[in-house]
């Protein structure tokens, strides 16, 4: 390997590694903000509870399914075990105001809401993939 490539992969990694300021800035104010004490937590596991049983009660409804829910924390999914369904009800929810997106083999359908989603906004949101999902399964 010459020394001009060496050089520029060093360079590559330098990028790499060394971040950006704004991002940096953000985070540590974010870290100031709402880490303070453990209060910013507690309600981002209370919240993640209710979308993962928001999820499980909206996979039961279909028992002749094969639907799996999964995720942790603020990153959930429906796998549909195919890539048919998810791209509709993506669809569907962004008619309704809801910006939501595929992921896998665009068989599993993502809800990554911000940290910050109040607990209206996020039963606002699963209430609309409640809809989806039953208008498309459904065939209405």
């Amino acid at each position: 390997m010459s020394l001009i490539n060496l050089l520029i992969m060093k360079k590559n990694m330098e990028n790499l590694v060394s971040g950006h300021n704004l991002a940096f800035v953000t985070a540590s104010e974010a870290l100031r903000t709402y880490w303070k004490t453990d209060a910013f937590s507690k309600t981002v596991l209370d919240k993640s509870k209710l979308i993962h049983r928001r999820l499980r009660e909206i996979v039961r409804r279909y028992p002749g399914t094969e639907w799996d829910v999964r995720g942790r924390g603020f990153i959930w999914g429906i796998d549909f075990g195919t890539a048919e369904f998810g791209p509709q009800v993506c669809a569907e929810a962004f008619k309704r105001g809801l910006i939501i997106e595929t992921s896998g083999r665009n068989n599993v359908l993502k809800i990554t809401p911000p940290l910050i989603t109040d607990e209206q906004g996020l039963n606002r949101g699963l209430d609309i993939v409640e809809k989806c999902v039953g208008n498309l399964k459904l065939g209405t």
